[in-house]
């Protein structure tokens, strides 16, 4: 019984960690910094095809 309490405490402190890590980088990432990949060669010469760009979602509001 008590392997099962310490077993049961470890995965409540894990689901807590995972919940409060998506709770901090969900909004980030889509409010503030959102991740593109460049595809085609619309955007040469300053960016190459399957180029990974971070664009900045506060400048455009």
């Amino acid at each position: 019984m008590k392997v099962l309490s310490s077993f049961l405490l470890f995965v409540w402190e894990i689901l807590k960690i995972v919940i409060i890590a998506l709770v901090i980088v969900i909004p980030i990432r889509y409010f503030l910094f959102q991740p593109f990949i460049v595809k085609g060669q619309s955007m040469e010469p300053n960016f190459e095809d399957s180029n990974y760009l971070i664009v900045d979602e506060l400048s455009y509001r």
